[in-house]
């Protein structure tokens, strides 16, 4: 995780200088910006109050999980978050995460749907 925001942090000051030096037209081909390029998607709709984080495996795990009622977390190595919601409602949660070899699916409460055909 560390390598990466290394990477966008000075490649975004890269183009800052050269930009600024007066070459504006290098804007266009900067880097894709999705940090999360090689990566593994899950989808979970549930409709609890509370979301108790799924189990990945793998070596330098890191990830992004957008938790359906407009907040997002990042997470790496064997840090498992959780979430509590407002209300119970339907949410879709989306975890993009790197580096996993596999997953674990504790019972976790009102789940209605999970896809894995990206993991």
């Amino acid at each position: 995780m560390k390598e990466i925001l290394k990477y966008i942090g000075l490649t975004l000051i890269f183009f800052m200088i050269y930009s600024c030096s007066g070459e504006e037209d290098i804007l266009q081909e900067r880097p894709e910006e999705d940090s999360f390029k090689d990566y593994c998607l899950v989808t979970i709709e549930h409709n609890g109050k509370s979301f108790g984080f799924l189990e990945f495996t793998g070596s330098k795990l890191s990830g992004n999980i957008q938790w359906g009622d407009g907040k997002s977390e990042m997470f790496a190595g064997k840090n498992t978050p959780s979430h509590i919601y407002q209300t119970a409602e339907e949410h879709i949660v989306i975890i993009k995460v790197q580096q996993a070899d596999g997953i674990m699916l504790p019972s976790i409460d009102g789940i209605s749907r999970i896809d894995l055909s990206d993991f």
